[in-house]
């Protein structure tokens, strides 16, 4: 379904959904543990119930209540072959593919094919490395054999989700392993969130230099009770939009967060952005600010968003790192890229990790395709309240996979849009 969004000023308040990051990892360290853990303050979307299935499927009770997660551990692998429905999140995949085969002897994830073209060429190497099954076709994958421990050599700027992957697994192994990160290291962030995360259930990684990991084995996840924070890469839509259209109160925003994208806060106000912290809510105006030029390899899905705000600048801005927005949901350069032309935004595109966007006023001279991409959507969808007529923007139902309850959100704004079948 399509969505006509009209120009308007965006007046209210905002309870952002909570952190995805978090409640991925907390549900897999859950699910882990020996006993029954509480996990507080949830959002469910198609990626976090694509984690839960799996984890169900794996073993583990689950039990959904308000705004609260109970999970009782998985108690043992019963060796049957199995199939994992993952739907589209990468992150599912990702981190599930090594904690799956501690379960079941043969797996088979399946899911969309957009999901499968992206990379996972960091477990495949590894897989065949130690002569293990990997084999991947258009819509699954089919995995059997355990990893063993040893020193891992992987490529920084591959997806943090393998990293995680790994150090979800290897505390388990009865041996010590290290991962030694190559430069260059990007979204060491997530890393880091995982690692802290990994911390609240008993598990200890050693960071022994930015780039080795020292995980010991024969660990074991302890049962505990977690509180998630909100998402700041869902944030980062409404500090964008209260920039240049919007006076918005945003409730519940941490002082401090190990999220990666809790940068964005910094990267408005360095900019010159009107926001005012009382406690624990942020009070933002519109204004004149300048952005800098900014890359995006650590906060990769603030590309986007960040695109966006950087054409209503007072200056032109140079985004970098953007190579790694390439293989996400859609290829949201190209998105980006074909977007903001198609609303009169000049775009400067000097290769596949930099563009320069500058500033002017927005108008649609076509209709804006999501490429069913819940960032691409979102970000556009914000962009085009200032738009100086009505935008369309494609396939609006892509956000029911982080944000469902996005549009209702913005209509609490007071920003108008109609839905076009």
């Amino acid at each position: 379904m399509d969505v006509k969004i009209y120009p308007g000023f965006a007046r209210g308040e905002i309870n952002c959904p909570y952190s995805k990051s978090i409640l991925h990892r907390a549900l897999i360290c859950a699910s882990l543990a020996s006993g029954r853990s509480t996990i507080n303050n949830i959002t469910l979307s198609e990626d976090i119930m694509a984690t839960i299935h799996c984890l169900r499927v794996l073993g583990a009770e689950i039990k959904l209540g308000d705004n609260q997660i109970i999970v009782k551990g998985i108690k043992e692998g019963n060796g049957k072959d199995e199939v994992l429905e993952v739907n589209e999140s990468a992150s599912t995949l990702r981190f599930l593919i090594p904690i799956s085969t501690l379960f079941k002897d043969n797996v088979v994830f399946v899911g969309k094919k957009s999901l499968f073209q992206r990379p996972l060429m960091v477990y495949e190497k590894l897989f065949k490395e130690q002569k293990l099954t990997f084999i991947k076709e258009e819509d699954k994958l089919a995995i059997s054999g355990r990893i063993q421990g040893e020193e891992f050599k992987i490529l920084g700027d591959s997806s943090s989700q393998f990293f995680s992957g790994l150090l979800f697994y290897l505390p388990l192994l009865p041996e010590a392993s290290t991962i030694y990160i190559q430069k260059p290291y990007y979204s060491q962030g997530y890393v880091a969130l995982t690692i802290a995360i990994l911390k609240k259930f008993g598990i200890t990684v050693t960071q022994k230099s930015r780039y080795e990991l020292f995980i010991p084995g024969n660990q074991k996840y302890k049962a505990t009770t977690i509180n998630n924070e909100i998402d700041y890469s869902h944030l980062a839509f409404w500090l964008g939009l209260s920039a240049f259209n919007g006076s918005l109160v945003c409730h519940n925003v941490d002082l401090v967060s190990k999220q990666p994208d809790f940068k964005i806060i910094r990267i408005l106000r360095s900019a010159g952005a009107r926001i005012e912290r009382k406690g624990r809510n942020l009070f933002c105006e519109p204004s004149q600010y300048t952005l800098n030029n900014i890359g995006v390899n650590n906060q990769p899905d603030l590309g986007p968003i960040l695109a966006c705000i950087a054409s209503q600048s007072t200056d032109k801005v140079t985004l970098t790192g953007l190579v790694r927005i390439i293989s996400k949901e859609s290829n949201r350069l190209r998105a980006v890229c074909n977007n903001l032309k198609n609303l009169s935004i000049d775009i400067t595109k000097y290769s596949l990790d930099r563009i320069t966007v500058h500033p002017g006023k927005v108008r649609a001279l076509e209709d804006l395709d999501s490429y069913h991409d819940h960032r691409i959507f979102m970000a556009f969808t914000v962009l085009a309240t200032i738009s100086e007529n009505p935008v369309i923007i494609k396939n609006c139902e892509c956000i029911n996979k982080t944000y469902p309850d996005f549009l209702k959100d913005l209509e609490k704004l007071q920003i108008k849009f109609e839905y076009i079948n």
